[in-house]
């Protein structure tokens, strides 16, 4: 088994929300998941079984001005791994101070 880094990056951060996207090394079908922790946050964003070479997700319901590492992994059909990992930081606000309107 060897291990291959992905190439992991921020496409976009709020206040709570944070959006990466990732490039695969090879165009192989593998089940990525993606995980993230911070002093006061942590989780797993499901796996997903994709065959494109570039993915997106969206990390919801973060808090607001923190800092999270996030590391995706790949496991591929014959059991090799790739990962890679970035850091990012929330905005400080609330939703509504970052472009979203509540209605109550």
């Amino acid at each position: 088994m060897f291990t291959v880094a992905l190439n992991v990056t921020i496409t976009e951060e709020t206040c709570s929300n944070v959006t990466i996207s990732w490039t695969a090394a090879d165009n192989r079908t593998a089940d990525f998941t993606i995980r993230y922790n911070s002093t006061v946050h942590r989780g797993t964003v499901g796996n997903v079984q994709d065959v494109s070479p570039s993915h997106t997700t969206t990390l919801p319901n973060l808090v607001a001005d923190t800092e999270y590492n996030i590391t995706v992994t790949a496991k591929y059909s014959d059991n090799t791994t790739a990962s890679g990992t970035v850091t990012a930081n929330t905005k400080s606000g609330t939703p509504s101070e970052n472009g979203i309107i509540y209605i109550l």
